[in-house]
């Protein structure tokens, strides 16, 4: 059973993934800026994702564009993929971003808070295992397995 703290960031969470589900399938749409700046809450709790400057065109569910995004959210995908003239992501990188998100927001704490740049956060996410939660912060099962699944 999930905590009341874990409750918090799992309505949030699925109502994410289900906004991003949307803009794929409804609107053939990648966000590509996933972070917590860009997930706001009404007064309802209902989650409203904003800044979609540099959202892109899914072509057969692919991203086929590089562009910008915040190097501490961005997937491996994103910032070396296998042929850099021609990228080839999809819905996962913004997944990979949101995993991120929701870490930083149970955790309170920014994942690579101990990076001095961005080349070191970067570096970071191609060479290492994606941050997960803290063992010695008290979190349920479920809600690890939760976190765990992006």
């Amino acid at each position: 059973m999930l905590s009341l703290k874990a409750v918090v960031f799992v309505s949030p969470g699925m109502q994410t993934v289900k906004a991003l589900h949307y803009l794929k399938e409804v609107h053939g749409v990648i966000h590509r800026d996933v972070k917590p700046s860009n997930i706001l809450l009404d007064e309802k709790g209902n989650v409203k994702l904003c800044d979609f400057g540099i959202s892109g065109r899914l072509v057969d569910s692919k991203a086929r564009t590089r562009s910008a995004g915040c190097a501490a959210y961005m997937a491996p995908e994103r910032i070396d993929p296998p042929d850099p003239k021609k990228p080839d992501y999809d819905i996962r990188a913004d997944v990979w971003s949101l995993g991120i998100t929701l870490v930083e927001l149970a955790t309170g704490m920014f994942p690579y808070k101990d990076c001095k740049n961005d080349f070191e956060v970067l570096a970071r996410v191609l060479e290492n295992e994606p941050p997960s939660l803290p063992a010695d912060q008290n979190f349920s099962p479920d809600f690890r397995n939760f976190i765990n699944c992006w």
